[in-house]
């Protein structure tokens, strides 16, 4: 079982972490003012009231009342857990997420994979370079792979021989263990394990390392050089390596500006490096497999348009239609797959090379399809829908796909569509509901009575440098009061983090008792400025005035509340009163004893 992430690297991630562009990926932003503003992607809406902060590293929706720093955010949007959101931050600035020391008895391993997995990669490029990979660098010239791209993607190669990658890398047994549980080593049949010896994997190939997201190679893909087959060998399945949900180019493609807004999945190696070395660098391959629901989502946390760019062929048809299989249960607001299907005998390794990237781009921007495009043109070949028997195949081949979307709009369009290319006016697949809204809407918060106290708390949440303003004096004479001992807390970690916004301080209160009150006060305007902009304009300015008259009225509270003998006692028992409190306490009762 995984171990607990320590609060400072959550509070370093959010510190490294721009909330825009996490938001970015998943929902179309527009900077208004100093702001970014979208329609909500947690209730339905037509005009946005979804604001971003890039200073605060904070989300509100002045509509439906939720908000949040960066790790919230991609809680509620991808509806997964915190060390899984911590886990998918970390995967956007390629670190590692560390653990409480004992926690995970994999870990060692799989740093040791991680390891000797590099230095196989290192041995594969050195080998590139020697005389022994002269075929290695022919073949890559003949497919127009130029030197810098190779040493960008760390294009290696395996020469001739069974044992050259056990000889660099090492004979001892462990290592052959390693070697063998990285997938790179194959046992030789016949004797026990002490005397059972090994062979490589791969042998004279050009070999592409596939990294994770964080740049760590966890595999290989081998292509051979003649007709040999397979004319591609992949790492078997590992500790480190599932091929079902990685992707290669990823790590790549990721650290592109352009990738931002587009991914463009392709099916081979070859497409990826080309594509790259011909300006478009945010192409990405699945591995020998067809593109799965886990590769469609680990491209939505990245860019919100996924481009499936396959060959025009049969087979290539196919793959697009097993990939739409699963997209449709993956589309919804903020979410677009499009599906490019290049001319016969094409694929995006020879297009652009013949055509440019330029030609290839104004394919990618046009000449794809929209799901919902592609879905109906295809099943449209399959049936004729000029007679009652082709409407009714239609419905039947189509019904049980649409019946896979999740968000409740979209799949209404495509009923709506259905019915229109069929010619029913009525709905004949699923009751609508009469107000369709996407799955993820919350229920809007009941508002907080604001009290001096949480005007104090709002107001150092949404402007942490107001703390200058509160006395460390102050900080003594309020903790007497309800909300003290949080006041207090919130004062001690902003005197020692100092800098902090309010992203990573909500990060910092993230497991806090009162964490859900937290986010509202950071959220809180007075009543109008959530919904004017000239209100909330003219409230964000006056808030060091604000904060001084919430302060003073919560001194006089305080002196109030130390004037009466019942609330001192009630201190003095409960154990919370100060040194001096207990004194004035002890002379009340020796001077009504006289």
């Amino acid at each position: 079982m995984a171990g607990r992430i320590p609060q400072q690297f959550v509070q370093d991630l959010l510190s490294r972490v721009d909330i825009v562009d996490v938001v970015q990926s998943r929902v179309p932003l527009k900077k208004k003012g100093k702001d970014y503003w979208a329609c909500c992607p947690f209730h339905g809406e037509k005009s946005p009231s979804f604001s971003v902060s890039q200073s605060k590293q904070f989300y509100k929706c002045f509509g439906c009342g939720v908000a949040g720093n960066a790790l919230g955010f991609v809680m509620a949007y991808d509806r997964i857990e915190f060390p899984s959101a911590v886990e998918l931050l970390a995967e956007r600035l390629g670190i590692e997420v560390p653990r409480e020391e004992g926690s995970d008895p994999q870990a060692g391993l799989r740093q040791e994979l991680y390891a000797i997995l590099s230095e196989a990669s290192t041995h594969y490029q050195r080998k590139l370079r020697e005389t022994d990979g002269i075929a290695g660098v022919e073949y890559l010239k003949r497919r127009g792979v130029s030197g810098e791209i190779a040493k960008h993607y760390g294009i290696g190669y395996s020469p001739p021989g069974w044992d050259g990658l056990l000889k660099a890398v090492g004979t001892s047994p462990r290592l052959r263990e390693l070697l063998e549980q990285a997938g790179m080593l194959i046992p030789k049949d016949g004797g026990g394990p002490e005397q059972r010896g090994h062979y490589d994997r791969f042998r004279e190939r050009v070999m592409f390392p596939i990294r994770d997201a964080r740049g760590r190679v966890i595999g290989f893909g081998g292509r051979v050089l003649d007709q040999g087959e397979p004319k591609y060998l992949n790492s078997p399945e590992t500790p480190v390596f599932h091929k079902g949900s990685e992707l290669y180019g990823l790590f790549e493609a990721k650290q592109h500006k352009d990738s931002q807004s587009r991914m463009v999945l392709v099916e081979g190696y070859m497409d990826v490096v080309a594509l790259a070395q011909f300006g478009i660098p945010n192409a990405v391959a699945a591995l020998g497999t067809a593109a799965t629901a886990a590769h469609l989502e680990t491209l939505f946390r990245y860019c919100p348009e996924v481009v499936c760019c396959f060959d025009g062929d049969k087979a290539g048809r196919g793959a697009a239609w097993r990939a739409l299989s699963h997209a449709i249960a993956l589309q919804r607001e903020g979410r677009q797959v499009k599906f490019l299907f290049l001319p016969d005998g094409e694929d995006p390794d020879s297009l652009v090379r013949q055509e440019g990237p330029e030609a290839f781009k104004v394919r990618l921007s046009e000449q794809s399809l929209p799901l919902s495009t592609y879905l109906f043109e295809e099943l449209g070949r399959q049936t004729d829908i000029s007679s009652l028997d082709g409407k009714a195949r239609l419905a039947a081949l189509a019904k049980p796909l649409i019946g896979k979307a999740t968000d409740p709009v979209f799949k209404m369009l495509l009923e709506q569509e259905l019915n229109q290319r069929i010619g029913l006016s009525q709905p004949m697949i699923a009751e609508r509901p009469a107000a369709p809204r996407p799955s993820r809407a919350p229920t809007r918060p009941k508002p907080l009575a604001m009290t001096p106290m949480r005007t104090v708390l709002a107001l150092l949440l949404q402007q942490p440098t107001l703390i200058d303003e509160l006395p460390v004096n102050a900080e003594r004479e309020l903790k007497a009061l309800k909300g003290g001992e949080l006041l207090a807390l919130m004062a001690q970690t902003l005197r020692e983090q100092p800098g902090v916004n309010t992203g990573v301080l909500l990060g910092l209160f993230a497991d806090h008792p009162h964490e859900d009150t937290l986010r509202q006060l950071a959220a809180w305007a007075p009543d109008g400025a959530d919904t004017d902009p000239k209100l909330l304009e003219t409230f964000e300015a006056s808030r060091p005035q604000v904060f001084a008259d919430a302060l003073t009225r919560l001194r006089h509270e305080a002196a109030q509340a130390a004037a009466d003998p019942a609330h001192l006692e009630a201190r003095v028992r409960s154990g919370l009163a100060t040194a001096e409190e207990k004194a004035r306490f002890m002379a009340g009762l020796r001077a009504g004893k006289t």
